[in-house]
């Protein structure tokens, strides 16, 4: 009688029913197992292409503030990760590397806050950080409801008509006076669509 089964090709002892299919010769948990292994050459092809991928500055931005919004929010809505993510910082911060290591009030540790601070609140406007601050410092609302809070307080205050003194800051700040944009009909030999009137 003919085998009808053949043996993985992983030597794992299974019987697989012969399929011209099957290139591997491997059963499907010995496959998912191989696809999975990281041996030195396939980590450096891995390698190469995300350092490939990251040299694209848009994708290297979608990256990182897809990164930085699940930190904030796991930051916000996850005790565990949030307990963890305190416990690294503390392990790290007693290892005394670059700036920490230097006099509180430093110069050094002063910029490096301000940077760090610039950082890690830079998807709330800049004028209105400090009341973020103050919105989660009394408690008042996690860190994620401040920000919303804060975000929507700028579109508000966006859509406001500028006051007087608020103008004049903006010109002496170099803004300048612009007639506004009236489109007419003679100004130009082409219509809004752009197709010229001459073939019309």
């Amino acid at each position: 009688m003919s085998r009808t089964t053949v043996p993985c090709a992983n030597g794992c002892g299974a019987d697989l029913r012969p399929d011209p299919a099957r290139k591997t010769g491997m059963c499907l948990p010995c496959y998912r197992k191989r696809q999975h292994e990281v041996t030195p050459s396939r980590a450096a092809k891995i390698s190469a292409a995300m350092k490939a991928k990251f040299q694209d500055p848009v994708y290297a931005e979608l990256h990182r503030r897809r990164t930085g919004e699940g930190i904030r929010d796991a930051m916000a809505n996850d005790e565990a990760f949030r307990q963890h993510r305190q416990q690294l910082g503390r392990q790290v911060g007693n290892l005394k590397l670059g700036f920490s290591n230097e006099p509180a009030g430093s110069d050094a540790r002063m910029a490096s806050g301000r940077k760090q601070s610039a950082t890690k609140l830079r998807h709330i406007p800049e004028r209105y950080r400090s009341l973020y601050r103050q919105l989660v410092a009394s408690k008042e609302m996690t860190a994620q409801e401040a920000a919303l809070h804060c975000r929507a307080k700028a579109a508000a205050d966006r859509a406001k008509p500028l006051s007087f003194e608020e103008q004049l800051r903006r010109v002496q700040e170099g803004a300048q006076i612009v007639r506004k944009f009236k489109p007419r009909a003679t100004d130009h030999t082409f219509t809004l669509g752009g197709v010229a009137t001459g073939m019309l």
